[in-house]
């Protein structure tokens, strides 16, 4: 791959010996794209996602969730269709044994090509409180999942802004902490109903596709809060080791690398757990964008996960790991000419 050096070469010799060289993005185009996204402009996301100390996102068993539940999912739902047209968002309500009162939030962009396939972006939007005392008073799930959440929202702006070959479809899942028949309950109940397989009759659901148009899932769920020891590292997770899996996951790092600054992503595996998985499990390249550090982080699953917490999350980490994870979606999808 070939790299424009800013320095002249004179000056980069004698500099070399002190500092590395800095070399510019392969696409300059690319690179312009991921930096709408700013620091205000994903922080500015979160008020409006319930993510306050005292928020409560957790699904209940009940025949309607928590006021802050259907709020976050409305406001996902209006800033989608400020971005992608009301006509291409839809709410794909459900319910599950006594879990009532459920949705996906789904929006389209539909792309140049029809050949060229989707690539689905997703974050789920319900919140947890492992604490057995704290059941039913708090659950703002700031880092889990409004940071991913705020990506989200994020990369539909812009790429609602520009002209894309492949359609992307944006998903805000419902129901996700919890498994069901070993996957998360809202995105899977996405695919089963919405996915159709080439041996079925044509669904005549809202948004149809079909399993081999997928290109892969992006999945963004807590990516805010990296771990001291693995300072400035996003954890990328996968769930099959098959080749193919392989080879989408080292082209998402070596992209995402390339564009990013002050932060990089490395391979941490396999891991069957969050939406991804769904599609994963079902031979479809998809990725997991995990911080490094929620095994250790002290708020997970608390009513301190919150943003008024100033532990809580790093929003420069999380807004640059929303621009790499953007890089990649873009060398997919941009127009050829570019």
């Amino acid at each position: 791959m070939k790299y424009t050096i800013k320095i002249h070469s004179i000056l980069a010799i004698a500099l070399s010996l002190f500092w590395p060289l800095v070399a510019q993005p392969a696409n300059p185009v690319i690179d312009s794209l991921i930096h709408l996204i700013t620091y205000d402009s994903y922080v500015a996301h979160f008020d409006s996602l319930r993510t306050n100390n005292g928020h409560f996102r957790k699904v209940i068993e009940a025949e309607v969730q928590s006021a802050d539940h259907d709020a976050c999912r409305d406001y996902i739902f209006r800033s989608m269709q400020h971005v992608l047209g009301a006509e291409n968002v839809s709410l794909h309500k459900f319910e599950t044994g006594n879990y009532k009162g459920l949705a996906n939030v789904i929006g389209i962009k539909k792309g140049s090509s029809p050949d060229c396939g989707f690539i689905i972006i997703s974050a789920h939007y319900d919140s947890n409180n492992s604490n057995e005392t704290q059941l039913t008073n708090c659950a703002p799930g700031a880092n889990d999942n409004g940071t991913g959440l705020a990506a989200l929202l994020e990369i539909a702006r812009v790429l609602s802004e520009i002209e894309t070959e492949c359609s992307v479809i944006f998903a805000a899942w419902d129901f996700e902490e919890q498994m069901m028949y070993g996957f998360p309950v809202g995105s899977n109940h996405w695919f089963s109903h919405f996915v159709r397989n080439s041996k079925k009759k044509k669904a005549d659901e809202v948004f149809p596709i079909k399993r081999k148009e997928i290109i892969a899932n992006i999945n963004f769920d807590m990516i805010g809060n990296p771990m001291e020891t693995l300072d400035g590292k996003l954890v990328l997770w996968a769930c099959l080791g098959n080749r193919s899996h392989k080879k989408f996951i080292d082209s998402y790092i070596t992209i995402f690398n390339e564009y990013t600054q002050g932060i990089s992503a490395i391979n941490g595996g396999m891991i069957p757990y969050s939406d991804h998985y769904t599609f994963a499990a079902r031979r479809i390249p998809a990725v997991e964008n995990l911080e490094s550090g929620f095994s250790d982080d002290p708020y997970y699953h608390t009513c301190n996960d919150n943003i008024e917490n100033e532990k809580n999350i790093n929003f420069s980490f999380a807004t640059e790991v929303t621009r790499g994870g953007l890089a990649y979606i873009l060398s997919q999808c941009l127009l050829k000419n570019d």
